[in-house]
């Protein structure tokens, strides 16, 4: 249940949470696959070193809420805990990891591993 008004993610606040909640769960040495982050959820396929699945996933949501605030959003992002559902076999990834993916033509914000943080790269570059 919400406290208050849901809050919906334009395309540049979905960009600036979904690069942080990524950036947290590879931190937290989460085996990240594919994201994807639309106006109101987000989907995860990865593989935790534990079963602290929801405190990872909170200390995620937790450091895209800090920057989307500093941005200038107000409002409760994410609800409270997380629904794991466990990957029963290899068939199965490969399916979520699609309809993962497919998010994109939804207009959602999507990563894949193979891209790695590129907007770490980038903000560190030095300029000659």
């Amino acid at each position: 249940m919400l406290r208050g008004k849901p809050v919906y993610l334009d395309r540049a606040q979905r960009i600036i949470a979904g690069q942080a909640f990524v950036e947290k769960l590879v931190e937290l040495d989460t085996e990240l696959l594919v994201f994807s982050l639309d106006a109101c959820h987000y989907h995860a396929l990865a593989r935790f070193p534990d079963q602290e699945v929801r405190m990872r996933v909170g200390r995620a949501k937790k450091n895209s809420s800090h920057l989307l605030r500093s941005s200038g959003l107000a409002g409760t992002v994410w609800a409270k805990k997380c629904r794991a559902l466990p990957v029963s076999d290899r068939r199965h990834q490969l399916n979520v990891f699609s309809y993962i993916e497919n998010h994109r033509l939804q207009d959602a914000w999507v990563w894949i591993f193979r891209e790695g943080l590129y907007w770490l790269n980038r903000e560190n570059r030095k300029t000659p």
